[in-house]
């Protein structure tokens, strides 16, 4: 999918994907496409509204025995875009969605999800019970 928007918007950012050394990447399961949306969104409405070449950061971490998956951009950021009082963010439902079907099972480590304006772009933080399957 990104290399894809890489193509369509010509090569206009530059992408990373990290993944620390401690997970089991061979033993976790992620639902298929889960931070997508949040990537259309850095891309479609961050770093294609920049006039600049832009950097994404897609970053899977182990924090407090849970799994995060930050993605970060430094496009214009949500706060330098005019809000449109018609639009109504499918990505926010999406991901509303997604959780509650990860957290309707969980007593106690529960998904979460954060959105944070930066000086320059956008983070969005997904933390994620951490389950390693055998």
């Amino acid at each position: 999918y990104i290399e894809l928007q890489q193509i369509r918007f010509k090569n206009k950012f530059e992408y990373s994907v990290e993944i620390d050394v401690g997970i089991a990447v061979d033993a976790i399961r992620i639902p298929p496409m889960f931070a997508q949306p949040v990537i259309e969104n850095a891309i479609e409405h961050g770093i294609a509204k920049s006039e600049n070449t832009c950097n994404l950061r897609i970053s899977y971490f182990l924090s407090n025995g849970l799994l995060s998956l930050q993605v970060v951009d430094d496009g214009v950021g949500f706060g330098a875009i005019k809000a449109d009082p018609s639009h109504k963010s499918m990505a926010q439902e999406i991901i509303r969605e997604r959780l509650a079907v990860i957290n309707d099972n969980r007593l106690a480590e529960r998904a979460s999800f954060q959105l944070e304006a930066l000086e320059r772009g956008t983070k969005a933080l997904f933390n994620l019970p951490y389950q390693v399957v055998a």
